[in-house]
């Protein structure tokens, strides 16, 4: 393989170089990062020193309404139970330091490496000493991190919120063993009122349709598939035939998407998205919907805004060469209270649909390269932070970064596998957007790889915002 072939392979391929486990980076040898979110334990201002901490930012996305995790997070690094945090943790979005008396602008952080030591950390934030408990996000967790607790501080602690948690280790590790649900879990045991209605499409990551594009010779082909090998789309429901007429549903409307861009395009032709066989398969309920559903939770929530997004993958040392691939997806776009001409503006979810290309790219001087891309599957893996300018639709995100997670099943070149994508958080602050009169969300960004970039330009449909 010439070195003009290898360089863009190179520089896709950067995207898992450094991956320590999933979610974790590796940069170099010897720096760790796990990236993180700034905690305020003490959001009222009724301490007199400040308690922030550098929570991981996968619990940032725990689900519980009473921030169970991030209170547990302030106990366990600031003392106290976490019923003494009811009501006063946030997430700190920006922190900005003074500048210098000569002059010179202070700094800017909006997020942290949760591995970092205290010498590391932004300007008044602290390591979480709860790390090492916090390493998923289910109840079989939280209940024996509270027994641990429990046991090790007193009954008059205050350790013992989550009166619904079994007393004892060993009934703990029964009920997750037995997969008997506990209040608030999402198990196939009896939830009760606390039932989260999550049930998972067993079998689609086998639906699949084909999205030809005959402005190529040869012609490129983009299969779709619902979700990634292995990983259910999931969907809210009351029952088990509820959840299977929901699922469906989801596949059809995920299809209708795809035929509409085809009839918009004379060189696009779609196969639809083989939605019947879903009925081969009964849904199933999760026990733990971060972890089992794609995406990490039920799709097709009506606060789910489509979008489009192009990537480019640019070899460093070889300029003519570049793999651009089209993708679509849902958005979860909230805008909080707008004060003076500026409004807050988040992305909380973003969900790409897993797809395979095949194809060609051009080499200068040489013949075109085939290439396979096998389930590409891209989602966000923290929220995005933005500042709508209202008089000029600009989007400001003053250093903040999109943080995404990408994985490939596999890479082919020549119809041979040269190796696959493990799951890879990917940062990027290069970020400019804007949105239109039609609300519509414009946002581009680059990624920097060792061996080249990725260049991402996202367009959004409407939204609801006035």
């Amino acid at each position: 393989m010439s070195t003009k072939q290898t360089a863009l392979i190179a520089s896709i391929f950067a995207l898992g170089a450094g991956l320590v486990g999933c979610g974790y980076i590796k940069f170099g040898e010897e720096e760790q990062v796990l990236p993180g979110v700034i905690l305020d334990c003490d959001a009222n201002g009724t301490s007199d020193e400040p308690k922030m901490l550098c929570m991981p930012a996968t619990d940032e996305f725990c689900h519980d309404s009473s921030r169970y995790v991030w209170r547990a997070h302030c106990a366990l690094s600031f003392g106290g139970a976490p019923i003494d945090y009811m009501g006063n943790v946030s997430i700190v979005h920006e922190i900005a330091t003074d500048g210098d008396t000569d002059g010179s602008p202070g700094e800017t952080y909006t997020e942290c490496n949760a591995w970092a030591a205290e010498e590391d950390m932004p300007p008044d934030v602290s390591p979480s000493q709860g790390l090492s408990t916090y390493t998923e996000c289910n109840n079989c967790r939280l209940c024996r991190m509270q027994i641990h607790n429990y046991e090790k501080y007193g009954p008059e602690s205050g350790w013992g919120e989550l009166d619904w948690c079994p007393p004892t280790f060993k009934k703990v590790e029964d009920f997750c063993e037995d997969d008997i649900a506990i209040p608030g879990d999402s198990g196939s045991g009896s939830g009760g009122e606390f039932d989260s209605g999550i049930w998972m499409c067993i079998g689609s990551w086998n639906v699949q349709g084909v999205m030809t594009d005959w402005s190529f010779d040869p012609p490129s082909k983009k299969t779709v598939s619902m979700s990634p090998p292995g990983l259910s789309s999931c969907v809210i429901a009351e029952d088990m035939d509820d959840a299977a007429a929901s699922c469906e549903q989801l596949c059809w409307t995920l299809d209708e998407s795809y035929q509409k861009q085809a009839d918009l395009n004379n060189n696009l032709v779609w196969s639809s998205l083989s939605c019947a066989s879903l009925g081969s398969f009964i849904p199933e309920k999760p026990i733990n919907p971060i972890q089992e559903c794609y995406g990490g939770g039920p799709m097709g929530s009506i606060a789910d805004v489509p979008f489009q997004v192009n990537l480019e993958f640019v070899a460093a040392e070889a300029v003519d060469q570049s793999l651009e691939i089209d993708l679509s997806g849902n958005l979860v776009i909230d805008q909080a209270e707008c004060s003076d001409a500026s409004c807050d503006l988040g992305i909380s979810r973003m969900v790409l649909d897993p797809a395979s290309f095949s194809g060609s790219y051009p080499v200068q001087g040489s013949s075109p390269i085939a290439f396979d891309l096998n389930s590409l599957a891209i989602t966000l893996a923290r929220p995005l932070h933005a500042r709508l300018d209202s008089s000029n639709g600009d989007l400001e995100f003053s250093g903040r970064s999109i943080t995404i997670e990408v994985s490939a099943a596999s890479v082919a070149l020549e119809g041979s596998r040269v190796g696959a994508i493990p799951r890879t958080v990917l940062r990027s602050s290069q970020l400019t957007g804007q949105m239109n009169a039609r609300n519509e969300i414009e946002i581009d960004g680059r990624f920097n790889l060792p061996d080249g970039e990725i260049r991402m330009s996202l367009k959004s449909g409407p939204t609801d915002f006035d």
